[in-house]
């Protein structure tokens, strides 16, 4: 097998690995305003260079590009996915960053930027892992599909979720490359991830001229959802229908919108709450959880009068996932693990959300939730940022992890690599 060739390769472009990783960072693909386009021209780019060919470009709408690259082995095989996003979330604050957010800063080993750990590191390492298998010849059988998408930060609409449910995007097994840290990297191999769940809850109250609602003693909707929300924060309880898949995160206030105007005293006041189901977790358990527990916080405030429902689709309902243990792609991920890192990270149910939601749940296909570089826990604030070291580790174990499972399905057991393969501490 190539694997050696292959991580030989990788370890003369390292430096160009990182310059590429810049490039992605200055060119700014922050999805609620202005799309991939131009990142994906970027990649392609890159890719030309590198050997990879033309991908397939598929868009339900021409703001919003999907980059497929599809490499063969020289014989028939499954199809292995790997999948990252090329969108970010907006910067938010300027002010809080201390490095531009699109200047990809180089300190002591960490790139700063936007979408540096989520999830540009991944998307760099991803290229040049499938250009150092395809120029050593390193896909022993089957196929790696490159699956680089878009809007998967406005719950991926017209990213896989799009794709695979109109047939773009089959196959045997994903990988989902977010980075799989949340206090250090690579802290656990994530065979699962929390599914989410938008909710929102309207409290109500009379809406009348300001000058005269306290003197008609009118009720404020604003400041009645204040003492519900209080008190659901303590109350808020989810679970499965069977209590050992665990209990839902939800964070309350994700959004708010209450007021008309100066001089009205507001009426109608809703806040969002943000649910993360567990594995094994139906719509239904968060609509009993809901029900439950607005049940609580009535008896506390009799007075006051709450509805709820879910968010529209996507947000309503994004599954959480789950692949076995014993699945292939968590055993070749493991196996190269051990060889590129020197340790097995233990297997865990990811924080966040992935497009792992839209290959399994959707798809049907065994995915592991994240595996890359960086920390989700850098994401989504300001001074993101990337470890140069992660990015590399990341390229070389996208790369063996590609070649173990597809030359396990070829052969019927896992391969085994000699040990100059293996990582020196």
């Amino acid at each position: 097998m190539s694997v050696q060739a292959a991580r030989d390769f990788l370890a003369a472009k390292q430096d160009d690995l990182i310059d590429f990783l810049q490039t992605l960072v200055t060119t700014p693909s922050i999805t609620v305003e202005m799309g991939e386009r131009t990142i994906a021209d970027r990649v392609k780019a890159v890719g030309r260079d590198l050997g990879l060919g033309e991908p397939d470009v598929l868009a339900a709408v021409p703001e919003h590009p999907n980059l497929l690259y599809r490499f063969d082995g020289p014989d028939p095989g499954p199809t292995l996915i790997l999948n990252a996003h090329l969108d970010t979330q907006p910067v938010g604050d300027p002010s809080a960053w201390t490095h531009d957010p699109f200047a990809a800063d180089t300190v002591d080993g960490r790139m700063y930027g936007l979408g540096t750990s989520d999830m540009k590191g991944a998307v760099a390492a991803l290229v040049y892992a499938c250009a150092a298998l395809v120029q050593t010849d390193a896909i022993p059988a089957g196929r790696v599909l490159l699956a680089l998408v878009a809007n998967e930060e406005a719950g991926g609409t017209y990213g896989a979720d799009w794709l695979v449910r109109h047939g773009h995007v089959t196959g045997d097994a994903c990988v989902v490359c977010e980075p799989a840290g949340v206090r250090q990297e690579w802290e656990a191999i994530y065979n699962g991830q929390r599914g989410q769940s938008g909710v929102w809850v309207r409290v109500s109250g009379d809406q009348m001229h300001s000058g005269v609602a306290h003197i008609l003693g009118a009720r404020n909707a604003a400041v009645r959802m204040a003492r519900v929300m209080d008190q659901l924060d303590r109350a808020l309880r989810i679970t499965a229908a069977d209590p050992a898949l665990g209990v839902a995160q939800a964070t309350l206030g994700v959004g708010i919108r209450c007021g008309v105007a100066w001089g009205i005293n507001p009426g109608v006041a809703d806040f969002g709450i943000d649910v993360r189901t567990t594995p094994g977790m139906t719509q239904d358990d968060v609509a009993r959880g809901m029900e439950d527990s607005l049940a609580v916080v009535r008896q506390v405030h009799a007075d006051i009068e709450t509805q709820w429902w879910f968010d529209a689709p996507p947000r309503d309902w994004i599954a959480p996932t789950r692949a076995a243990p014993e699945s292939g792609v968590v055993r070749a991920a493991q196996h190269a693990a051990e060889i590129v890192l020197g340790q097995i990270p233990p297997l865990g149910t990811y924080p966040a959300t992935t497009d792992a939601s839209a290959f399994e749940a959707v798809g049907g296909i065994p995915t592991l939730a994240a595996l890359g570089p960086g920390r989700i826990s850098l994401a989504h604030k300001a001074d993101e940022y990337v470890t140069l070291a992660s990015v590399i580790e990341a390229a070389h174990l996208y790369a063996v992890l590609a070649t173990l499972y597809l030359a396990e399905a070829k052969t019927g057991r896992m391969a085994t690599v000699p040990d100059e393969n293996r990582r020196r501490e």
